[in-house]
């Protein structure tokens, strides 16, 4: 699980359908990512570091 103090570079947001993307680079994404740790079910959320 993040614990919410490391640079955010990406999220992917998968669906049963569809897929969508949000790079560092957008607005907002830090208030995305605080959104969704908040309101998603934990089991749900992968967590991925850069090697």
């Amino acid at each position: 699980m993040d614990s919410g103090w490391e640079k955010i570079d990406k999220i992917r947001i998968h669906t049963k359908n569809r897929h969508i993307s949000l790079n560092q680079s957008m607005t907002g994404i830090e208030d995305m990512d605080a959104y969704l740790m908040r309101h998603t079910d934990k089991e749900k959320i992968i967590t991925k570091k850069k090697r």
